[in-house]
């Protein structure tokens, strides 16, 4: 794991998102992680503009650069937040959301597993 990274900066090669999970455009997905302690990871991923359903993990997120929308069920009713550079997420793992991408996104994320 780095001492320090660039996150605003960090080249990450981007792939296109599985047809599958693909509901609206054509989004593409980058991400750069490294291992930490007790079996956690940390990194950066970016999303294009577009729309994609996800499954997750237990992760806590802060939205760095771009812009858009994430949908999930929240105590039984569906929820969906704005996402914008400040903004800290929580998901949980198996919870299913969709994203909505209006410019691109790119986060800084921290996952327990």
């Amino acid at each position: 794991m780095p001492a320090w990274t660039d996150a605003l900066n960090l080249v990450l090669e981007r792939v296109p998102v599985d047809p599958s999970q693909v509901i609206q455009g054509q989004p593409s997905t980058g991400e750069m992680s490294w291992s930490g302690p007790e079996g956690s990871s940390w990194g950066v991923w970016e999303m294009t503009p577009g729309m994609m359903s996800d499954v997750e993990y237990n992760e806590t997120c802060i939205i760095i650069q771009g812009h858009g929308f994430v949908t999930r069920m929240l105590a039984g009713e569906l929820v969906t937040q704005e996402l914008q550079p400040g903004i800290v997420l929580t998901l949980r793992a198996g919870e299913e959301t969709r994203w909505e991408v209006t410019t691109t996104l790119r986060k800084v994320y921290h996952l327990v597993g």
